[in-house]
């Protein structure tokens, strides 16, 4: 069974409309997990079904963009 933890950044493979989510707590019974996703909302997922997503890129922050 997969875990996750407060804050892990995830996504759901069969569901990409959702975007990523953010883990929000530490798990609930029976090995699920809930997310706020980008464009799904809060969603309450089966961890086995979700994966971790690729780190957010940095952002340039004062940097002019040339």
């Amino acid at each position: 069974m997969k875990r996750f933890q407060a804050g892990d950044r995830v996504q759901h493979p069969k569901c990409p409309d959702w975007g990523v989510g953010q883990v929000i707590g530490d798990g609930e019974a029976g090995g699920k997990v809930k997310a706020l996703f980008d464009s799904g909302g809060i969603k309450t997922v089966l961890a086995d079904h979700l994966e971790l997503a690729p780190p957010a890129e940095p952002t340039r922050k004062g940097r002019p963009p040339w």
